[in-house]
């Protein structure tokens, strides 16, 4: 991470760096004017912001300009700053000091609960320092008015930052602010129109409220800010194991720590509290937002958008295959796709946009990974309704033939799924954010123009591929589920793998979550051969397998090998390698195509061999 720590006030006219004190005012020496401008301070060792607030103070202290402003200021801050947001230990705190906390806080939670680097505190500390160097206010007249009145951190907000600024459990309060009074702020510019459109209708909860000032500004701290800037200092450590979609689960689940603004509302807001004090609707952070929030902070604190951005794929491509409970046998095809989609893709950057058009979908990392998982599956089984039944059934036929394994049953399977889809969207809070059929009819497009410069039936040996891939979007977008109330919503305790426990703990609910998918085969799949011909390579393959096991035998007992293990002096059983069934099987057909011959009539004949085996060489 690359964060300047000099520090230098420039004049914001001509950019002189020479200024003279005029009752506790600075001037630049050459333009005359009022409008230095310090562009960084020093970072302390120490992770407050208290010290930052003294380490700007100590910046304006310029060579020949004396003291007393410095000591105006801080007079000024110690009379203006009684009644803060909050006191602890009756010291009152600010708004910069209060998040210092929850930072501190969100960092050891982290660290202690989830299994965080060490690291992490140093990381967040630098990104947190950054910050404060560049969004501090200016303190040498005293902290300004809306910072340091009885909760006046409420006051700067807009309606919407109010909502965002805690892990707040009401809708209500958002539908109160919607008429609270909207004036213009003296220095800022000319209401949008809802705000002009409050104007000339304000509501009679206006009249008890006090007035919202209404700003825009990267420097004005948001819960959503403070959610970006953790994550940024995730990604800095490598930490990717731990997704946006875990932070703000955690944060729904109210396990992160997060301030809740109903701890800090007056006494005289009688019926904003009670509305809040009597909600139950859930009302969390959008993942689009922080997104956003993540690129305007990497763009704000001059981070290289590669180095703050980036999240490994192919841990999130394995650790989603392993909590949606899938094959494990899907990871290296999926990864193979990924790779050939973008080529030498390997990290997936956070993305620069504006905010009205990440408001529409977000390029979650989560979204993406589900995109690749939902394409493959496509490949594999072309889930459109009717092959999908015929797999089924022709799955079930399978499952009599060959009784050594256990094979996938995508009927069975694409239920599961539903199950498992609802849960994740349920804990991650991206339904709506992440556009999954958006991402993956952009990638059914990319593959199908560069299906014959890829050679896409060669991607992976064995693997069919559906030449006719229909929309997924009414079978899997349009999740078919029973009734799932708010009652059997049920929130389990913070792990690694949430999703896998949140089924666990409804499978008396829904017995089809119960069963272990990741341990079944895909064999029938990657045969690469079409379901009308699935039960004749079931018959061959159990023939192959006697074939292995006749060999073994004869192996074992010819009395060639004996007397070669007699004149090697040697007691010791053959050391002989059997065949592999894929050399089998291509011997078979190669030898069955030569004759003219069905595969399974020649191997008909090859089993009437095996009583002549176990005649000639009878086990013991």
């Amino acid at each position: 991470m690359h964060l300047d720590t000099t520090i230098m006030p420039k004049c914001a006219v001509c950019d002189g760096e020479q200024f003279y004190e005029s009752a506790g005012f600075y001037y630049c020496l050459i333009c005359s004017t009022q409008s230095q401008d310090l562009l960084r301070t020093e970072a302390e060792t120490d992770f407050t912001a208290q010290a930052a607030f003294s380490t700007r103070a100590n910046a304006l202290r310029i060579a020949g300009g004396g003291k007393s402003g410095l000591k105006s200021s801080t007079a000024d801050q110690k009379h203006t700053v009684d009644g803060g947001l909050f006191s602890r230990n009756g010291e009152p705190e600010t708004l910069f000091v209060l998040v210092d906390v929850i930072l501190r806080a969100q960092v050891e939670w982290l660290i202690e609960n989830v299994g965080a680097r060490p690291e992490l505190r140093d990381v967040t500390k630098n990104v947190w320092m950054s910050f404060l160097c560049q969004a501090l206010p200016d303190v040498r007249d005293g902290v300004p008015s809306c910072l340091s009145a009885s909760n006046g951190w409420i006051r700067i907000l807009r309606k919407s930052d109010v909502c965002a600024l805690s892990n707040c459990r009401w809708r209500e309060l958002a539908r109160t602010l919607r008429h609270f009074k909207t004036v213009k702020k003296p220095t800022g510019s000319r209401p949008s129109k809802v705000q002009r459109r409050e104007l000339k209708s304000p509501d009679e909860h206006a009249k008890s409220v006090p007035v919202i000032w209404t700003r825009v500004a990267a420097r004005r701290l948001t819960m959503n800010r403070v959610i970006a800037l953790l994550m940024i200092a995730l990604h800095l450590c490598q930490e990717s194991t731990i997704l946006m979609s875990d932070v703000l689960r955690w944060t729904r689940l109210l396990q992160l720590p997060c301030v809740d603004p109903a701890d800090f509302i007056p006494d005289d807001q009688l019926v904003t509290y009670y509305q809040l004090a009597n909600s139950h609707d859930a009302f969390c952070l959008k993942y689009h937002e922080v997104e956003w929030e993540m690129s305007v902070m990497v763009s704000f604190l001059r981070i290289p958008p590669a180095e703050a951005g980036t999240v490994p794929v192919y841990p999130v491509i394995q650790r989603l295959v392993e909590e949606l409970n899938l094959p494990f046998s899907l990871i290296p095809i999926i990864v193979e796709i990924a790779w050939k989609l973008d080529r030498g893709m390997e990290k997936l950057r956070v993305s620069m946009r504006k905010q009205k058009d990440s408001a529409q979908r977000s390029d979650g990392i989560e979204g993406f990974v589900m995109s690749l998982i939902i394409l493959v599956l496509r490949m594999l089984f072309g889930l459109d309704g009717i092959t999908e039944g015929k797999i089924a059934r022709r799955t079930y036929e399978l499952q009599q033939l060959v009784e050594e394994e256990e094979l996938l049953d995508i009927g069975q399977w694409l239920w599961h799924l539903s199950y498992r889809r609802l849960l994740l969207f349920k804990h991650s809070a991206i339904m709506r954010d992440c556009s999954t059929s958006m991402r993956l009819r952009s990638m059914e497009k990319k593959m199908l123009n560069e299906r014959r410069v890829l050679k896409w039936s060669r991607l992976r040996q064995n693997v069919y591929v559906d030449e006719n891939l229909k929309d997924l979007q009414y079978s899997f977008q349009e999740v078919k589920i029973g009734k799932y109330s708010k009652e059997r919503y049920v929130d389990v305790a913070v792990t690694n793998r949430p999703f896998r426990a949140q089924s666990q703990s409804l499978v008396d609910l829904y017995p089809l979550l119960g069963r272990d998918f990741s341990k079944t085969s895909l064999d029938h799949v990657l045969w690469g051969q079409v379901p009308s011909r699935m039960e004749e390579d079931a018959a061959a393959k159990r023939c192959l397998e006697m074939i292995k096991k006749a060999q073994g035998h004869f192996l074992q007992h010819s009395p060639l090998v004996g007397a070669n293990n007699i004149r090697l002096a040697t007691q010791q059983k053959p050391v002989m390698a059997l065949l592999p069934s894929s050399l089998l099987r291509s011997l078979v057909t190669l030898s069955a195509e030569m004759m003219e011959q069905e595969p399974s009539i020649l191997l008909g004949q090859l089993m009437s061999l095996e009583p002549s085996f176990h005649a000639t060489f009878p086990q013991k």
